[in-house]
């Protein structure tokens, strides 16, 4: 059979596994918005949809074991077609929020799940060597639904709705579209995704189901017996401590009436300021990010990088209190801090993949000597975002991605316990690992960084879930101030870390 160009299948299969994260997070909160929802519930509704990607980890085993990756994938692009359907069915009912919350719950569980099936399917149909060169590509398509989501579905309710005078309407027909291109993608990757010989479900072990589960307890059982545990957890959980809470409130600001201390953009501004110039500096920053860092190393540069990250909170501050009207002002200020926080969240990715590649009991420093002069793996994963993601994100919004969230601020990845590895969702720019580094292969790397990836997550969900009712309280401005003041916990915990001083830095390679 004749071999089926990565191009064919590449560039739709990653925009598809973007969409619905950016949905879920992004657009769900510009539509409840628009639908006056408050702002105390749209936070505490929209930021458990997080929990998908949370636990996630937990049944990525299915996946590798239950049926070839090639089925999961177009069976959930159409399971998310008819979710995405169910929501625009559900809108004109009365009890709207309740009904279409269960559909994004649904579509959270077929995304996540999607998440772990087409990682593992980029692995199996492209050789190690095709699988670096089309990071770039797949990293690249997943940004570009975070553009298409953010930006321009967002624009698009809003001139549908300006059109037709009624929001319902307006986003019945985003998620008819939606509905329609899922169902267009499942079709095409039934004829377009290629037919790997290895794509079968995993061998299972002798010893039945007993064993099994006895090895799959083992793998979390080793990432919690870290020298080091706790201090890594206080880093994954409050690194973005406060951008868990202000990102949930950034689309309601922006929407929200003057009087009520908004900027009383129209959703059409909203598509533009933040959903596409926002994202566009999301994704320079976090390369710009992963550039740095494979120059000057991980340890050397966080700090520098956890203040770019979270200074720029200081312009929702300056924006509550002067309310400027005009959209360049408002846009360039977007720009200013998604830069920023593109830029500083690449440090949180590459700490994940130094805990995942440090082995189940070294510390940080007891790795530096094997990884001297190696850089860090160009797959990150939107997400996302992805994060990627972002993402988300990541990233799911990754540096780029994000992820999940994601604005996109909050990248997401998956990893299987069972020792398949899966592939993160977006790339940063950080070098490729040499072959020295690949002689000391760490067991369970994959599993343990998608545990980090779901402690990740779970950061974004718990503070922005009482976000939205602190904001009622307080007020915009006074908000963003706490917003400001909310960052101390991740200097906190960055000053009590380990990190490998060696670690994400790229170091020439004697010849030969």
């Amino acid at each position: 059979m004749k071999p089926v160009s990565p191009w064919r299948w590449i560039p739709t299969l990653y925009f598809a596994q973007g969409l619905p994260y950016v949905v879920v997070m992004t657009l769900s909160v510009v539509m409840y918005k628009n639908l006056g929802v408050s702002n105390t519930l749209i936070t505490l509704y929209t930021s458990w949809l997080y929990l998908p990607w949370v636990i996630k980890p937990l049944w990525s085993p299915l996946v590798e074991l239950l049926g070839a990756k090639r089925r999961w994938i177009v069976g959930l692009q159409f399971a998310i077609g008819v979710a995405f359907a169910l929501v625009a069915l559900t809108l004109p009912a009365p009890k709207f929020l309740q009904l279409s919350l269960a559909m994004f719950w649904l579509m959270a569980f077929a995304s996540a799940t999607h998440d772990i099936a087409a990682d593992g399917f980029y692995l199996l149909a492209l050789p190690q060597r095709a699988q670096a060169a089309f990071v770039g590509v797949r990293s690249t398509f997943y940004r570009l639904s975070m553009l298409g989501g953010q930006g321009g579905l967002v624009y698009l309710a809003g001139w549908l709705a300006e059109r037709h005078g009624s929001v319902v309407l307006a986003w019945s027909w985003v998620f008819g579209l939606l509905a329609a291109l899922f169902a267009a993608a499942a079709l095409a990757h039934l004829w377009l995704l290629p037919r790997p010989v290895a794509d079968l479900p995993a061998p299972r072990r002798s010893g039945g189901a007993a064993v099994f589960w006895r090895d799959f307890f083992a793998v979390f059982a080793a990432f919690f017996r870290r020298r080091d545990i706790g201090r890594i957890l206080a880093f994954l959980l409050l690194y973005r401590f406060a951008e868990a809470q202000l990102l949930k409130l950034v689309t309601p600001f922006l929407l929200d009436a003057r009087a009520d201390g908004g900027l009383g953009l129209s959703t059409q501004d909203v598509g533009i300021a933040y959903g596409t110039v926002g994202v566009a500096a999301l994704t320079l920053g976090g390369l710009l990010g992963g550039w740095v860092i494979s120059r000057g190393g991980l340890k050397r540069l966080l700090w520098p990088l956890m203040i770019c990250m979270h200074a720029p909170n200081v312009l929702f501050v300056l924006l509550a209190l002067w309310q400027p009207q005009s959209l360049l002002i408002v846009s360039a200020a977007l720009a200013v801090e998604q830069f920023g926080y593109g830029f500083g969240f690449t440090a949180y990715m590459v700490f994940m993949l130094m805990v995942a590649s440090s082995g189940d009991e070294a510390g940080a420093e007891a790795g530096a000597h094997k990884r001297a002069g190696n850089g860090v793996s160009a797959s990150l994963n939107d997400t996302p975002q992805t994060a990627r993601q972002t993402a988300a994100p990541a990233v799911q919004q990754t540096a780029h991605q994000t992820g999940h969230e994601t604005g996109h601020r909050k990248g997401h990845q998956t990893g299987h316990p069972t020792g398949h590895p899966t592939t993160p969702q977006t790339a940063d720019p950080i070098e490729h690992p040499t072959a020295h580094q690949t002689e000391h292969p760490v067991a369970n790397q994959t599993a343990h960084y998608a545990l980090c990836t779901g402690f990740m997550a779970l950061g974004m969900m718990l503070p922005g879930m009482w976000a939205g009712w602190l904001q009622d309280r307080l007020g915009y401005a006074d908000f963003f101030i706490w917003g400001c003041i909310a960052t101390i916990p991740s200097f906190i915990a960055a000053a009590l870390v380990r990190i490998d001083p060696l670690f994400g830095r790229r170091t020439e390679q004697p010849a030969g």
